[in-house]
């Protein structure tokens, strides 16, 4: 395929503009015949403005508080987020200030809780001022990585999966956690750290 992208574009229902083209069509049809669900997908890649979830509680609590109205709300929607994507945040928030007037059963209708509370609950604590918003720089594949990312990676998973079902023996979650700290960076984890670092000091 010469585009294998398109396999996550039209399992998500459209393309990056939001077009739909024939391949994508028919491809998106050949999932649904394989009984997989686009709403429960394992694979889900949307593309986002990086504040957008927060954006999204803002927007949600300037409704609530009335500094902006639903008529205000869908230009400027339009203008942070495009024409194709706008509809999509503009009905969270509407979905989110119907629950909002559902005081006594917010959970009246489930669709509209559901899909509104990671907005207008979730979200809040990255509008917080004192949160530090902290992004990737290096994407690449380090040498160590090649050679010891599975291990590290099942080690990593093995830990965390222990300490959520309590399965820490004899240590609280805190020892295990940081005995796995040290484990993970004396076999393989300073390594990459290291390697990863010089690639970014290379860059800069």
């Amino acid at each position: 395929m010469k585009n294998p992208e398109i396999i996550f574009h039209a399992y998500n229902g459209s393309g990056p503009g939001g077009e739909e083209t024939e391949e994508m069509i028919a491809l998106s049809e050949r999932i649904k015949t394989m009984g997989l669900n686009h709403n429960v997908a394992p694979i889900r890649i949307i593309r986002v403005p990086i504040f957008a979830i927060e954006d999204g509680y803002l927007y949600i609590e300037m409704l609530k508080n009335g500094s902006i109205t639903f008529e205000e709300l869908g230009p400027e929607l339009e203008a942070k987020f495009g024409e194709s994507d706008a509809p999509y945040y503009y009905g969270f928030m509407e979905m989110a200030m119907r629950v909002a007037g559902r005081k006594g059963n917010p959970t009246e209708v489930i669709g509209d809780w559901s899909n509104s509370y990671g907005y207008s609950v979730g979200a809040k604590p990255l509008a917080m001022p004192n949160v530090e918003h902290v992004y990737n720089v290096f994407f690449g594949v380090t040498p160590t990585m090649e050679t010891k990312g599975a291990y590290l990676a099942k080690l990593e998973t093995d830990a965390y999966t222990k300490m959520i079902s309590g399965e820490t023996g004899s240590k609280t979650i805190a020892e295990y956690f940081d005995s796995f700290v040290q484990q993970y960076l004396s076999q393989g984890g300073q390594e990459i750290s290291d390697e990863v670092q010089a690639e970014v000091d290379l860059s800069n």
